[in-house]
């Protein structure tokens, strides 16, 4: 016989695991912690390397978010901030392409 593995419960004071839709993200610009569903979400592709703005949540790839503010996008540009995270360069069409999505 196999023995199950016990989960092991929170000790008090420690918070559960929260819901997908409850998960905090960090804008790549004012590093300000928000929910996933509050911020814009950048992502490049893993198969074909392209720049999806605000994909379904079951595309895989490595991805950035940012508030949807204007002064934040100006300090992501300014800071190379999209290239940094997503681990490729962007060009002017690709900012335009996020900065319209928005």
């Amino acid at each position: 016989m196999t023995k199950k593995k016990q989960r092991n419960n929170p000790k008090e004071g420690e918070d559960k695991i929260s819901s997908p839709s409850t998960l905090k993200r960090k804008c790549i610009a004012c590093n300000e912690l928000f929910e996933r569903h509050q911020l814009i979400r950048i992502m490049r592709e893993h198969s074909s390397k392209e720049i999806i703005v605000n994909p379904n949540n079951k595309t895989f790839g490595r991805s950035a978010y940012i508030c949807n503010n204007d002064e934040c996008f100006k300090i992501a540009c300014k800071k190379n901030r999209f290239s940094k995270v997503l681990k490729i360069n962007i060009d002017e069409n690709t900012l335009k392409k996020i900065k319209n999505n928005d």
